[in-house]
């Protein structure tokens, strides 16, 4: 269950920076607390005004890019192919979730790892 919420708490955090990104006209960054870690929470930020935070999520692995950002348009901005980001748990039996974001910006969810 805590893979299933930490992928819902990420798609949720993903589409809400994509739809202010376009709402707002302007770049939207998603940044882990620490490094690639995302795990320890994340924040949502327009230039210098934090949108919402989310806090450390335990009992999970996540694994991604140092960060993640929207333009204006609603692209994901300097990325060469689609950005990955994986969840998974220390628990042995548990399946991974994988979230794909497209060039597009569009985010997706699997179950398996990426």
């Amino acid at each position: 269950q805590r893979v299933k919420t930490a992928s819902f708490d990420i798609m949720t955090s993903i589409l809400f920076a994509r739809s202010e990104a376009l709402k707002r006209n302007t770049t939207v960054t998603i940044t882990p607390e620490s490094g690639s870690n995302w795990h320890t929470g994340w924040a949502i930020a327009a230039g210098a005004t934090t949108l919402n935070e989310q806090s450390e999520l335990s009992g999970v692995t996540i694994s991604g890019p140092g960060s993640l950002s929207y333009s204006n348009n609603g692209r994901v901005t300097a990325a060469a192919g689609p950005i990955e980001i994986e969840i998974s748990s220390a628990v042995s039996g548990v399946t991974p979730r994988c979230i794909r974001i497209d060039l597009s910006g569009r985010p997706n969810s699997k179950t398996g790892a990426c």
